[in-house]
C-alpha cells in the first residue's frame, strides 16, 4: 500500500509540473482559423463574381483567339508568347498557365466573365488558407495569433483588389499560390525521398509558368533557411539545387518561345512607362521614389488606381523630397535588419522579403512595361506585414502575458476592419470599365491614359441626342483637354474636333 501511494503521489506530481499546452495552438483552433480566413476571403471578394470583363481582360480572354478555341487552343498557348492570341506585341513574356486556365473556363462557359471571376476569388481564398498554414510552420516559436494577424491584414489589404477583381491578374495569384505550395513542400520533404523532390520541383515550375517574377522566390527560400533556421550557406544552397535546375530548364524554354517568334520585341514609349522620358540620373531617382511609393502603399493604401502612367509620376531628381524620404526609409530598414538579425530574424526576413520581391518592378535596375501598378505590391506586401505584426507582438510582449497578446490582436483587428472597408469600396469600382475609368480620373488626375480612356468611353454612346449623352460628351471634352503623350494626340484631336462647342 505505501508503495502504491508513493507511486500515485509521484504521478500526480509529474502531472502538476507537466507543461501546459496552449489551447490557441491546438490543431482544432488552427483548423477553425484556416476555414474562417478562407471563407472570409471568399465572402470579401465574392461581389466581384458578378463583374464584367475589364481592361486587359479583353486581350487575354474576351478577344483572344487561342482562349476562344477552348481546349483546342492550349497547344498554342504553351508555344507562343503571352499576347500572341490578341496582338503581335512581343513583350518578352511567357505566362501560359493562367491563359490555359482561361481557355478551359471558356470551353466550359463561353463569354461568361462570372466563371473567370469565380475562379479568381476561389484561388485567392485558397491562397489565404495556405498562407496561414505556412506561417504556422515558419513561425513555430510564436503564438498562432501572430500567423492569424499577418494573414488577416494580408487578406483584406486594399491593394490586392486589382489582383482579384481584374481577371487578367490571375498570373499574380497563381505565381504566389504555387510559391506557398513550394515552400510548404520543401518544409515537409523527407530526406532522401525522390518523390518529395519531384513534387517540389513541379510546384515551383508551375510558379514560373505563371509569371516570370517567380524567379525572385529562389533567394527568399535560401534566405529563410540561412537567416531564420540558422543553416549554413552551403546547406541552404543544397536545398535549392533541384529548384535551380528546373529554373535553368524554364529559362531555356522561355527564351526559345520568345525568340522563335518572328515578331520583333515591343518598343515601349513614355506613355507606357513615364521613366523612359527621364534623362540621366533622373530615371534612377524616380525609380527610387517608386520604391518609396510601394512601401507607402503597403503601409497606407490610398488613391488606388488602375494606371499611373505619364504624367502621374513625374521625373524627379535626387534632391526631391520623395527620393530623400525613400532613401531615409531604406537606411531605417537596413538598421532594423541589422538589429533584429540575431534576436528576431523573422522581422529581418520579412523586410528583406519585401525588398527582394519588389526589386524587379521598381524600374531602378531595368525598365518594365509599366510605371507603377497596385497589383505589383501583392506578394511583396507580405514581407512588410509580417515584420510589422511580429514587431507589434514583440513590442506588446505578447509572448509573456495573455493580456498584452489581446492588445496586439485588437490593433491588428482594427487595421483589418479599416482595410476591409477600403477593399469593399474598391471592389465596386472594378465592376466595369465605366465605373473604373470614372473613379480613377479622380485617383490619377495627372495620368493622360486615364483621361484618354475615360474620354473615349464617354464618346461611345448610341444616344447622341439624349441629355445623358450630352453630359457624357462634356465629360469626354474635359478629359481630352488634359495633357496627352504625343502618341495620343492624334486621336485626341480627332475626337475633340467631333465635339459640339459646349464651352
Amino acid at each position: 500500500m505505501p508503495k502504491k501511494n508513493a507511486s500515485s503521489t509521484k504521478q500526480s506530481s509529474q502531472k502538476a509540473t507537466a507543461p501546459v499546452v496552449l489551447v490557441d495552438n491546438s490543431q482544432l483552433i488552427q483548423r477553425r482559423i484556416f476555414w474562417m480566413l478562407s471563407i472570409a476571403a471568399f465572402v470579401l471578394f465574392g461581389s466581384t463574381i458578378q463583374h464584367g470583363f475589364v481592361l486587359d481582360d479583353l486581350a487575354v480572354i474576351e478577344n483572344n483567339r487561342f482562349v476562344q478555341e477552348g481546349f483546342g487552343g492550349i497547344p498554342d498557348l504553351f508555344s507562343t508568347f503571352y499576347w500572341k492570341g490578341f496582338w503581335d506585341a512581343n513583350a518578352g513574356l511567357y505566362r501560359p498557365l493562367s491563359m490555359v486556365m482561361f481557355a478551359i473556363e471558356w470551353a466550359i462557359s463561353p463569354n461568361n466573365p462570372a466563371i473567370h471571376h469565380f475562379v479568381n476569388v476561389l484561388l485567392y481564398a485558397l491562397t489565404i488558407g495556405l498562407l496561414f498554414k505556412l506561417l504556422i510552420k515558419l513561425l513555430p516559436n510564436y503564438s498562432v495569433w501572430v500567423s492569424f494577424a499577418i494573414t488577416l491584414i494580408f487578406m483584406v489589404h486594399p491593394s490586392h483588389t486589382e489582383v482579384v477583381a481584374n481577371i487578367k491578374s490571375r498570373d499574380e495569384i497563381l505565381c504566389f499560390l504555387f510559391f506557398l505550395l513550394t515552400f510548404q513542400s520543401i518544409l515537409k520533404a523527407r530526406k532522401g525521398k525522390t518523390i518529395d523532390t519531384v513534387k517540389t520541383v513541379i510546384l515551383f515550375l508551375a510558379c514560373l509558368l505563371s509569371k516570370e517574377a517567380g524567379i525572385m522566390y529562389l533567394p527568399i527560400l535560401g534566405l529563410y533557411f540561412w537567416m531564420v533556421k540558422s543553416e549554413s550557406i552551403g546547406s541552404a544552397f543544397k536545398r535549392l539545387v533541384p529548384l535551380l535546375v528546373i529554373t535553368g530548364a524554364w529559362l531555356i524554354l522561355h527564351q526559345l518561345v520568345i525568340h522563335s517568334d518572328p515578331t520583333p520585341p515591343i518598343q515601349y514609349g513614355y506613355h507606357d512607362n513615364s521613366l523612359i522620358a527621364c534623362e540621366n540620373g533622373s530615371r534612377y531617382a524616380t525609380g527610387i521614389s517608386i520604391l518609396g511609393r510601394y512601401i507607402l502603399e503597403t503601409v497606407a493604401p490610398y488613391n488606388l488606381s488602375y494606371d499611373y502612367s505619364y504624367n502621374q509620376i513625374p521625373c524627379l531628381s535626387f534632391t526631391s523630397l520623395p527620393v530623400i524620404g525613400t532613401l531615409a526609409a531604406l537606411i531605417l530598414s537596413a538598421m532594423i535588419v541589422i538589429k533584429t538579425r540575431k534576436s528576431k530574424p523573422e522581422i529581418a526576413f520579412g523586410i528583406l522579403f519585401f525588398f527582394i520581391t519588389i526589386a524587379l518592378v521598381t524600374n531602378i535596375f531595368s525598365l518594365i512595361g509599366t510605371t507603377y501598378a497596385n497589383r505589383l505590391v501583392y506578394a511583396p506586401s507580405l514581407g512588410i506585414i509580417m515584420a510589422f505584426v511580429i514587431g507589434l507582438f514583440t513590442l506588446f510582449k505578447a509572448q509573456q502575458t495573455e493580456k498584452w497578446q489581446s492588445g496586439a490582436i485588437l490593433i491588428s483587428g482594427l487595421i483589418g476592419i479599416g482595410f476591409s472597408a477600403q477593399t469593399i469600396q474598391r471592389n465596386q469600382v472594378w465592376e466595369s470599365n465605366a465605373t473604373l475609368f470614372a473613379a480613377d480620373v479622380q485617383n490619377s488626375p495627372n495620368s493622360a491614359r486615364v483621361h484618354f480612356n475615360n474620354g473615349v468611353l464617354k464618346m461611345n454612346t448610341d444616344e447622341l441626342d439624349s441629355i445623358t449623352a450630352r453630359q457624357q460628351l462634356l465629360v469626354a471634352a474635359s478629359s481630352f483637354k488634359r495633357p496627352f503623350p504625343l502618341t495620343h494626340w492624334t486621336w485626341a484631336l480627332i475626337l475633340i474636333s467631333e465635339l459640339p462647342a459646349f464651352d
